[in-house]
């Protein structure tokens, strides 16, 4: 364990694929120091509400889920948690497996089901927030944590999960990091006949036809195009193509097709906009998106001062300011159901 300790400040970027959080036990922490510092606007029914972002992808991913049985449900990429509470939550008598590659979200994850003693991660936190939420969550947890199994693992691997034993899975914001026919490849093999996962994805990964991600997606948003011009500019070497950072690969037509080769019929069941806070797009995906961008002119703690100078001057800018409309993660969410 590293003696140095996070706060709510932190926040990184993997420069290959954008996922801040994924690998180490920092990564960990920071993936629920996002979620206690920065939660969203629920205006589903009468009255809106506070609900932590993940926690709210997965509630309403969840909703959705028709298990063939009252067994085991596999939680994909589980990461610390959250989905898995989520789910035991809905499904009072479901026992759930989670599989997880990272060591570290995994690690956080037994913590906060009464499976670790945490005595690391304690010591490790300063955010006041991030206790309070850890707390929080355990106390919620704890009438379930016989029934939950975290496994470490790569749903495109899936070795230690025996052929046809979940009735059911669900894979919360974490598709878009895999190769979707390996994953379902697998997948394939551990769901019984006739089950189901649903699953979210990201406007990174996936073009919904409705809400288009170059109209409406939040990495298009002009005041990022500023800040990465401001910093090319003053560095003097190439601008960047910021918007090679959301070039979704997938439609739906792309999906339905690879799904179907391995053995899945697919629907897409919804797609929801989340609008970005615009002081967390700010403080948290600006300099992220930017760093990615800029990684091969200057190093990590040159590239973090300059940013940082280049969003004080694009915020006393009237034009870094003018797009209202590139403000939103789009989150199409679909059912796939494995053949008979």
């Amino acid at each position: 364990m590293k003696d140095s300790k996070l706060g709510s400040g932190a926040f990184t970027g993997n420069k290959d694929n954008g996922n801040p959080y994924s690998g180490d036990l920092d990564k960990g922490i920071l993936y629920d120091i996002y979620e206690a510092n920065y939660p969203v606007i629920a205006t589903d029914g009468n009255f809106p509400r506070l609900v932590s972002a993940y926690r709210y992808n997965a509630e309403k991913l969840i909703q959705n889920l028709n298990p063939v049985g009252k067994g085991r449900v596999l939680d994909v990429g589980s990461g610390t948690g959250i989905a898995t509470l989520e789910l035991l939550a809905q499904n009072k008598s479901q026992r759930v497996t989670g599989l997880e590659l990272s060591s570290g979200m995994l690690l956080v994850a037994k913590y906060k089901f009464h499976k670790a003693e945490g005595t690391d991660l304690l010591s490790y936190v300063t955010d006041k927030k991030l206790l309070d939420y850890w707390e929080e969550f355990r106390a919620e947890s704890l009438q379930y944590k016989d029934r939950v199994e975290l496994l470490q693992g790569d749903v495109q691997e899936c070795l230690e999960i025996n052929s046809e034993s979940m009735d059911g899975a669900i894979a919360n914001q974490v598709m878009h990091w895999t190769e979707l026919s390996k994953s379902f490849g697998k997948i394939a093999q551990v769901l019984r006949p006739g089950a189901e996962i649903v699953w979210n994805s990201a406007s990174h990964f996936y073009n919904d036809s409705r809400f288009p991600v170059e109209k409406y997606g939040f990495r298009y948003n002009g005041f990022l195009a500023k800040v990465l011009e401001d910093v090319c500019l003053r560095g003097g070497f190439d601008l960047p193509d910021y918007t090679s950072l959301s070039k979704p690969k997938y439609d739906f037509e792309k999906v339905r097709e690879t799904t179907r080769e391995q053995g899945f019929t697919t629907t897409q069941i919804g797609t929801s906009l989340q609008q970005v806070d615009f002081q967390v797009f700010i403080q948290n995906h600006v300099p992220v998106l930017v760093k990615q961008l800029i990684s091969p002119f200057l190093d990590s703690e040159e590239s973090d001062a300059k940013i940082k100078e280049a969003i004080s001057r694009a915020i006393l800018d009237p034009e870094a300011l003018s797009d209202t409309k590139h403000k939103y993660e789009i989150v199409p969410t679909f059912r796939s159901v494995k053949h008979e």
